[in-house]
């Protein structure tokens, strides 16, 4: 009955940092999905010149529906398509895990949505684009070795806790 539960005990933080592991790829998820939703929306402006709820209710995806972003970004356009991506972006994106620099240029073109001429603001989502690509490859790495640091980490807790129990 001892080894149950030292084996209990010992399975905590192995479990906790397998948990962890999975929540910091599905942030690694959510940002890769709002990169394809940038991408979307510049496809569609540069390509169709589609107004913006025709653009928000195109685009299907499953991580950002899950996070709410989607459902709240399509209500707001329908409150008032004026601002409707910022106030969405604003709300969502502190649960998606940028990086302060990369949050600040998302927030800066989602203010300057819809309130430009065609061409700058292509040019601005063509931008933002680049630097999500760019900033998702080095993050990417980066997660890898978070999620493998921090599985580790619970695992050696786990066997030291155990250990130091007998």
């Amino acid at each position: 009955m001892k080894t149950l539960g030292l084996l209990f005990l010992s399975a905590v933080p192995v479990l906790f940092s397998f948990f962890l592991g999975e929540e910091m790829r599905q942030k690694q998820n959510m940002r890769k999905s709002f990169a394809l939703f940038i991408q979307h929306i510049l496809f569609e402006i540069e390509n169709f010149n589609r107004d913006q709820r025709e653009i928000f209710q195109s685009f299907e995806n499953k991580a950002l529906e899950k996070s709410g972003f989607l459902i709240s970004l399509r209500e707001e356009v329908e409150r008032s398509p004026c601002g409707a991506l910022f106030r969405a972006v604003e709300q969502h994106l502190p649960s998606f895990g940028f990086s302060l620099p990369m949050e600040e240029g998302i927030k800066s073109c989602a203010e300057h949505f819809g309130t430009q001429g065609k061409e700058s603001q292509i040019r601005e989502l063509f931008d933002l684009s680049e630097a999500l690509g760019k900033d998702f490859e080095k993050e990417k790495t980066e997660t890898e070795n978070k999620i493998r640091i921090t599985r580790m980490v619970g695992l050696t807790v786990g066997i030291g806790i155990f250990i130091l129990m007998l």
